[in-house]
């Protein structure tokens, strides 16, 4: 192509776009409903429908695995300053939990066996469910903190994605955070994960606004950010290598760097910027370091009542290595010490059994080996995301040639902390639940909202028919979202055929997370059921939410005697077997129960799906007591 060719293309393309009859009116309108005090409504708004679904639908559900032990260990740092309790993650998003508990004091449970060994599910269920207090009170205003910070989190969402792309990028932004099934999965539970998608997200912000404009405002606040990422999940770590790829491109970008110490300055030369951003690097890692240590209480014990000559072995066979990094770091107290054994402990046991796609990545043995999957998130992401978002973000990569000539520089640190975080989890194996990438949602969800500024075409037909068809998506994707309350972690797109079909492809936090009692509590005594045999994936106690059952397998619950098994009574044609999908589909190897009995259960209709994370069916055979005695012994 010619110079002059090119010119004239390049001017058609900067030209004022015309329009007029349907076309001008319905973008004018557009414009029009993104400014003034109408932003503000559409952004209070769409925060009131997000809080909405997390709070109705928070109350429909029992406490799932991880929040057993992470609420009781939350309430316990901020009573009395000791982190035994679940070490292996980080304190602040169980402290933020916990915040609420400190006014409603319940009984801490701190005379138990179970505190004082440092056993954390023990001592979850003596806090929780023994009947000291309240577990559904204390659930509720445990989780509405976690529904505060998502909503902070929305807020970070939209004022990034605005400050990139314009008021209707921010918009649509935040439309699609206000409507994530995965994100309100989450935002009701008082796990790590919406801590770390938030502190993630807030501290790769206050880094590029560092990286453009250092002021020594600005650099305590990458710094104290980053801290709090560091404190949130462990994953936070990967800030590291993100803020350096992120810095690399501000060096090589070709825009200058403010400075705003003593007198304002503008680096320009590489060598400049290098100093300046050497500079930010050596104000903010002192500060994070000092957050971590802030937030164990500047103790390097994990125990309040010595001086740190007991380790944390978290109960399980996992000891903390004689040499090595680890070693050094923990013996010189660079670090605090549930901090760095928690640490150990999580890279110790990264390997996990899973299930994807009528798969098992159990290799036999002894000990039994786990095949890595560096497609499993491929396949979450593809069987968890609605369709309307990733026809969005495939529309966007592909024309990010096009749209991102102007923006690329600012889109950086977003595109450095998807690529990393992404491919750190793929190349790991933890393979247990999309979960474990929620912090990329937030991310895709910002690039996602440039194309609310490219709707408009030069064509009258092309602005009608752009705007129609992303109208049609956008109500997919509310209907979608809305026909799942209040089940929004059984969550699956029309790729995978629903969450009625969940199961087949995936286990575990992807959709049975322990999360139903409640919902099959209310089906059993609305169809006046009067007990079940019960199989179920959960550390939360059944009896407490009044199920009325009987266990086909003992399960990890203080209490438990032979009267409480199915061995006891055996199992007749008339009684119903409900099952959790992660046992149903024997996620974590062969259970105790014979193995034909899952497998014959996998062949019936289940009655019903309670939640879609419990399948209750009628029993297709019968044994009796002494038959289910050695069938549950069977190996």
């Amino acid at each position: 192509m010619s110079r002059k060719k090119k010119r004239i293309k390049e001017a058609a393309r900067k030209a004022p776009i015309k329009r007029d009859g349907a076309g001008a009116k319905f973008f004018d309108m557009g414009r029009r409903l993104t400014r003034g005090w109408r932003l503000v409504l559409w952004v209070a708004l769409l925060s009131v429908a997000f809080a909405l679904q997390a709070i109705t639908s928070m109350a429909q559900k029992s406490g799932t695995w991880d929040e057993t032990a992470h609420l009781p260990a939350g309430y316990s740092y901020l009573k009395t300053g000791d982190y035994r309790i679940n070490a292996e993650h980080p304190p602040l998003g169980k402290m933020i939990a916990g915040l609420p508990l400190l006014f409603l004091n319940p009984d801490g449970a701190f005379n138990s066996e179970a505190w004082k060994k440092g056993v954390e599910w023990r001592y979850g269920w003596e806090f929780l469910f023994s009947g000291r207090n309240d577990a559904y009170s204390l659930f509720f205003w445990g989780r509405l903190p976690m529904v505060l910070l998502s909503l902070g989190l929305g807020l970070l969402i939209f004022f990034w994605a605005r400050k990139l792309y314009g008021n209707g990028a921010g918009l649509l932004s935040l439309f699609l955070f206000a409507f994530s099934p995965n994100l309100i999965a989450h935002a009701r539970l008082t796990n790590t994960d919406i801590p770390i998608a938030f502190f993630l997200l807030l501290s790769l912000f206050c880094f590029d606004r560092a990286a453009r404009r250092l002021t020594p405002l600005s650099a305590i606040l990458a710094g104290f950010t980053l801290g709090l990422a560091l404190l949130a999940k462990f994953s936070g770590l990967l800030l590291l290598p993100i803020l350096a790829v992120a810095a690399l491109v501000r060096l090589f970008d070709g825009s200058p760097i403010e400075f705003g110490f003593l007198k304002t300055l503008t680096a320009r030369s590489m060598r400049k910027k290098l100093v300046a951003l050497l500079l930010l690097f050596i104000i903010m890692l002192p500060i994070a370091y000092g957050v971590v240590w802030a937030g164990y209480g500047f103790r390097f014990s994990a125990f309040s009542d010595d001086g740190g000559d007991r380790n944390l072995w978290f109960g399980k066979p996992v000891e903390f290595p004689a040499t090595g990094v680890y070693r050094f770091i923990h013996d010189n107290r660079l670090l605090p010490q549930a901090y760095v054994e928690g640490l150990h402990y999580v890279r110790s046991t990264m390997t996990r059994a899973s299930f994807l796609d009528g798969e098992h990545n159990i290799i036999p043995g002894n000990p039994p080996r786990y095949k890595p999957w560096p497609h499993y998130f491929i396949m979450t992401s593809l069987y968890k995301t609605p369709v309307p978002v990733l026809i969005l973000f495939a529309l966007t990569v592909a024309l990010a040639w096009r749209w991102s000539r102007e923006t690329w520089r600012h889109e950086a640190p977003l595109i450095a902390a998807f690529i990393i975080y992404f491919g750190v989890a793929m190349y790991g194996n933890m393979n247990i639940g999309h979960r474990h990438i929620l912090p990329v949602i937030p991310l895709a969800l910002i690039f996602v909202g440039k194309v609310a500024g490219h709707l408009r075409g030069r064509q009258r037909s092309n602005v009608i028919a752009g705007n129609v068809l992303f109208v049609l998506l956008l109500l997919w994707y509310v209907f979608g979202t809305a026909t799942i309350w209040p089940n929004y972690l059984a969550y699956f797109n029309e790729i995978a055929g629903g969450p009625g079909n969940g199961p087949e492809h995936l286990t575990d936090s992807n959709i049975d997370w322990g999360q139903d009692l409640i919902l099959l509590k209310r089906y059993m005594d609305e169809h006046d059921i009067e007990r079940a045999h019960l199989q179920y994936f959960g550390s939360a106690d059944p009896r407490y939410y009044g199920v009325r059952c009987k266990f086909l397998m003992p399960p990890n619950l203080p209490g438990i005697t032979r009267s409480d098994l199915s061995i006891s009574t055996g199992i007749s044609g008339r009684d119903y077997i409900a099952v959790s999908v992660t046992d149903l589909q024997e996620t974590y190897g062969p259970l105790r129960l014979a193995p034909w009995m899952m497998k014959r259960l996998r062949q019936e209709r289940p009655v019903a799906k309670i939640g879609y994370s419990i399948y209750l069916y009628r029993s297709p055979f019968e044994l009796e007591p002494a038959e289910a005695e050695n069938e549950g012994t069977s190996e």
